[in-house]
């Protein structure tokens, strides 16, 4: 089992519970705990854009464990106070889909991986005008990933994502081609 992981901005040091990054280590999730000012400090300096390093402690001091850095998304920030005096802390694209555009991320629990095309087919519903029944989830997704919509997010913890970056008027000829082809039933 590996050593705790810990991040660190300004001199502030939190424990990592978890995170989540694109392969280029672009920050999508980061949950944290530790001192309030410690977890305000390190979710502060990421959402405004500085780089947070990772580290491990060891026995001869630190280990780097790479570094989560900014790439403009517009964060969600929460810190709740736990019983024990500490702060627990959650950064989080923010889900506004007026700012989305092309792209968004898919969050979920480890263990709802199989609840994932529900959720895109939701996310990308709020997205579009154009009509998607919920019957189609299992087929949207394939096809989010016949054109290479869906990147993997990789990290720690108990959660488990994916970056989506999709083109509306593919997804529009896509559907419209499966409709006539009747590969997709209209309700």
């Amino acid at each position: 089992m590996p050593s705790p992981l810990y991040a660190e901005h300004e001199g502030a040091t939190v424990l990592v519970h978890a995170y989540l990054s694109t392969p280029c280590d672009e920050a999508r999730l980061l949950s944290v705990g530790g001192p309030a000012e410690a977890v305000k400090a390190v979710l502060a300096g990421l959402a405004s854009g500085h780089r947070v390093p990772l580290f491990r402690r060891t026995e001869d001091g630190r280990a780097p464990a790479g570094a989560l850095v900014p790439d403009g998304t517009p964060w969600r920030l929460e810190a709740r106070r736990l019983p024990c005096g500490q702060v627990h802390g959650l950064l989080s694209p923010r889900p506004v889909c007026e700012d989305a555009g092309s792209r968004f991320t898919l969050l979920l629990p480890r263990g709802k991986e199989a609840e994932a095309p529900r959720h895109l087919l939701r996310l990308l519903d709020a997205r579009t005008t154009l009509p998607l029944h919920p019957s189609w989830a299992p087929w949207l997704w394939e096809l989010c990933e016949r054109e290479e919509w869906l990147t993997l997010l990789t990290g720690e913890g108990e959660w488990t994502g994916w970056d989506v970056q999709w083109s509306e008027p593919t997804l529009t000829e896509r559907v419209s081609t499966a409709i006539l082809r009747r590969a997709l039933r209209v309700a």
